[in-house]
């Protein structure tokens, strides 16, 4: 109602004790006389926003938490390694993103992108930053990610982020990618969802990392733990699919020495 700009107190509701159900705004809607509203305008569908099963479109929402409590120790160790040989910090997103290339990279079936009015599987395993423009919202994509050595997503990462806010990003930079990352890990959030932009067919939401009760080797103890959301869009990923995806991206999390290794070539 607030996206139309319908008043609820000009709607009677249809649904039980009379709940207002969407088809009562739907048709409150049409009625409204502007034709942007009307339920059957296909332009409805062609949102680049799809923040929930919204107009017909299935997104859905799948949750997990990673004990990252190795990969916060190596993170630690490797900061000031990193900072003397690419010049830039090392930022928890830079594993997030490298975990969403291999994990990609390993689900094909997840790794698709919207062309038009369709969507096909990519042939590389390709992610986004979402960063701040003087715009707005910019996606920052890193090829290859699945790739990539550490060393260089940090510095392709640190490159687009400073492009990004001198309003200065190269056009590739804002070509497809599969996935998206709403990288939170720095501010005080323990989770949110992400909103699924396309052609983008699913997004990735991350909050910060902090000590959390967790069972571990049998028994309840604090680890630090990561929330992670993820966005899918049901057109493109079957909930298996989306599962899959999630869980080999907490399973590689977890196990960090993956995350610094160079991915073997098929």
């Amino acid at each position: 109602m607030r996206e139309r700009g319908i008043d609820p107190a000009s709607i009677s509701g249809s649904g039980p004790g009379g709940r207002i159900v969407e088809a009562d705004v739907l048709r409150a809607s049409a009625g409204s006389g502007d034709p942007r509203r009307a339920p059957g305008d296909p332009r409805r569908a062609q949102s680049p926003l799809i923040p929930a099963p919204v107009g017909g479109v299935p997104c859905f929402s799948l949750r997990a938490a990673a004990d990252v409590t190795s990969l916060v120790e190596v993170e630690r160790q490797a900061a000031d390694e990193v900072q003397r040989a690419c010049g830039e910090p090392l930022r928890f997103a830079d594993f997030l993103l490298r975990a969403m290339g291999m994990a990609l990279a390993e689900c094909p079936h997840a790794n698709r992108v919207w062309q038009g009015p369709t969507h096909t599987e990519s042939s590389t395993a390709d992610v986004a930053l979402e960063a701040e423009g003087p715009g707005g919202r910019v996606d920052l994509v890193i090829r290859q990610a699945d790739r990539l050595p550490l060393l260089e997503l940090v510095r392709r990462r640190a490159g687009l982020t400073a492009a990004a806010r001198a309003g200065k990003l190269p056009r590739q930079a804002g070509q497809a990618a599969a996935m998206s990352l709403c990288d939170l890990t720095e501010h005080p959030i323990d989770e949110c969802t992400a909103v699924l932009v396309l052609p983008h067919t699913s997004a990735l939401a991350a909050g910060r990392v902090a000590l959390r009760p967790a069972a571990f080797e049998n028994r309840l103890c604090l680890r630090q733990t990561l929330s992670l959301s993820l966005t899918a869009d049901g057109r493109a990923l079957t909930p298996e699919t989306a599962a899959a995806l999630l869980g080999r991206i907490v399973e590689l999390l977890e196990h960090p020495f993956f995350l610094l290794c160079e991915r073997l070539r098929a």
